[in-house]
């Protein structure tokens, strides 16, 4: 945003485990890595080569929780763009994190599998009880998804609960000019996975 160096202060009521989602995944796609073996590496002091039950069964529980526990032992590089976010996302809520930050976390998605994977991660804060940031610059997303909305653009222009603050007013100041979007609501069923 060109605000850095930025003196400021988060005020958190306890010490946040942090998950964070990137915007994008580079890694060498022909490195033999398994799903599972990748949410091994994040285990503290587990044997990788050895993993205890325990361990497994986190992997297996996290996975699950994003409906990908049948890419368990699937190699990463083999994965499509929408199994590859589930596995991102198991990947940060493992290890019980609270506070899951996702960067844009969907370019490359088609608009059914962004819809999909939103849908997923409001089901996983409730769920879960996690508290969700995320970065977005699709006002529909915006609206259908978050419970509460940052507007920055240099400066914090406003804040609030997305249909009190997303007025075509407060949208021509953010962006210079008239915007105009449309709120289309896709309803999926919530399926609830357990191990």
């Amino acid at each position: 945003m060109g605000v850095l160096p930025y003196e400021g202060e988060i005020i958190w009521h306890k010490k946040p485990t942090l998950g964070y989602v990137p915007q994008r995944l580079e890694f060498d796609r022909t490195f033999p890595l398994t799903v599972k073996e990748l949410l091994l590496l994040k285990t503290k002091g587990a044997n990788f080569w050895l993993p205890k039950e325990s361990a497994l069964k986190e992997v297996v529980n996290s996975l699950n929780h994003t409906r990908a526990g049948h890419l368990l032992d699937k190699r990463v590089g083999k994965l499509s763009g929408g199994e590859l976010q589930r596995v991102l996302i198991a990947y940060a809520i493992f290890g019980q994190s609270d506070f899951l930050l996702f960067d844009e976390p969907l370019s490359g998605i088609d608009i059914e599998g962004e819809m999909t994977i939103y849908g997923l991660i409001k089901h996983l804060a409730k769920e879960l009880n996690l508290t969700v940031l995320f970065i977005s610059h699709d006002l529909n997303i915006v609206s259908e998804y978050a419970d509460s909305v940052i507007c920055l653009n240099k400066k914090l222009f406003c804040s609030g609960v997305p249909e009190k603050i997303l007025t075509p007013e407060q949208l021509k100041a953010l962006y210079g000019a008239p915007i105009t979007f449309y709120l289309h609501k896709h309803e999926e069923p919530v399926k609830h996975h357990h191990s």
